[in-house]
């Protein structure tokens, strides 16, 4: 990289909030060997929690992806440590997908739906 490399930098954020912002974040499917993302150590299960301050969307993650805004707040799979990325290129190598949701995730729990209101709840 150039002499803009990207590095995460931890951020004092606590387990409590760093699930509230988990909620609504995109999980990281995927981070390929040898990328980008892979050289700054984001791996499967991560969650990308904010874009610029603000939560992500479809739109904010591919704008972002495009023209790299920052900062970008991460979190370890665990979700217990948080790291933003300040600078440089968007990591590329990862496969993210939005996160369903607690919501989605509770009517999944109670076992008892049907599957087209489950499919309504994901497109939410």
């Amino acid at each position: 990289m150039s002499g803009d490399e990207a590095t995460l930098t931890p951020v004092s954020l606590s387990p409590a909030k760093i699930a509230a912002y988990a909620d609504a974040s995109y999980v990281v499917l995927r981070s390929y060997p040898g990328s980008p993302a892979h050289a700054l150590s984001i791996a499967k299960g991560w969650r990308l929690l904010r874009i610029d301050g603000v939560k992500p969307n479809d739109i904010s993650v591919e704008n972002a992806r495009r023209g790299a805004r920052f900062p970008l707040l991460l979190a370890d799979a665990t979700l217990q440590h948080a790291f933003e990325l300040q600078s440089g290129a968007w990591p590329f190598g990862l496969v993210l997908a939005a996160w369903p949701g607690a919501r989605f995730k509770r009517h999944m729990s109670i076992g008892d739906f049907d599957h087209e209101h489950i499919f309504k709840l994901w497109a939410e």
